[in-house]
């Protein structure tokens, strides 16, 4: 069987200037020090027990006399001074009068925001005052809108790390980039295109015809599948492999690849490719 879910609270504010509270004040005026002893054990009362709410049965006036016995409180002396609680107004006389029950709007707003982030809080609206009923729902409007706003805030930092732009050093696994398909074969072309003063233009337009080729999904091109990437190493290596000669030893009038294989022979992509290129 589940656990009875808590109403009460485990401690509750109290002001340091209590005393300097007009209502709290006619009591004070009219019973001293042990009427305000009173009250406060009263709170700790309802507190910890219901939380908002405190039933004023005889049974209940009982324990709570046998509770605080030490305080030297009588049964004749709680019975007087509590309906003056409610007549100056620190327990609200509409509720008492209709349910025999002690609450205020403080009591509530307290007890509101101690257990604002509980789970199952229950709330009976039969005793429910409707001036906590406004601040409570304006505090929970308040809520959900800053929880929103979070996550739009999360959500727009998340999708501003996912950017990037695709050029002379690829990221080992590049994640999806934002811009076009086409717009990144650009960056990748134009990035070829800053060593045109070290090889010759034949070299690197095989250079970026073979690298550039898309995947079947035409999502990502050759030299983004690659596990490590870094450009001037591979230009390096593809010259050095002589991949701008041509293959007189087997006849062929087109480029080798690392492999052997022939190459066809680069056209001017400078011309095909949308967007403005560094021409080679």
């Amino acid at each position: 069987m589940a656990a009875p879910i808590k109403q009460g609270i485990d401690y509750f504010p109290l002001d340091t200037d209590l005393d300097q509270d007009d209502k709290l004040g006619m009591i004070i005026g009219e019973y001293g020090e042990k009427g305000e002893r009173l009250w406060i054990k009263m709170l700790a009362w309802t507190y910890k027990n219901e939380g908002y709410y405190f039933e004023w049965r005889e049974d209940v006036q009982l324990r709570f006399l046998r509770r605080y016995n030490y305080c030297g409180f009588s049964m004749s002396f709680i019975q007087e001074v509590v309906p003056r609680f409610i007549r100056w107004g620190l327990f609200d006389k509409t509720v008492f009068d209709a349910f025999q029950i002690l609450t205020s709007e403080r009591i509530q707003k307290t007890w509101l925001d101690a257990t604002r982030k509980r789970i199952g809080r229950q709330i009976n609206q039969k005793f429910w005052l409707n001036g906590v009923n406004d601040a409570s729902e304006a505090e929970e409007t308040k809520e959900k809108a800053s929880f929103t706003d979070k996550r739009k805030e999360k959500k727009g930092k998340e999708i501003k790390e996912k950017e990037i732009v695709i050029g002379a050093d690829a990221p080992k696994h590049p994640p999806k980039a934002i811009e076009t398909f086409q717009k990144r074969e650009t960056d990748f072309y134009n990035s070829i295109a800053e060593y045109k003063s070290l090889y010759p233009k034949e070299l690197l337009r095989a250079f970026y015809d073979y690298w550039r080729e898309p995947n079947k999904s035409n999502s990502k091109m050759r030299f983004e599948l690659e596990r490590t990437w870094k450009l001037d190493l591979r230009l390096q290596k593809w010259a050095n492999n002589d991949f701008n000669t041509k293959n007189t030893q087997n006849g062929t009038s087109g480029f080798q690849n690392n492999r052997g294989n022939s190459v066809k022979r680069p056209h001017d992509t400078s011309k095909m490719e949308p967007g403005k290129r560094s021409p080679l």
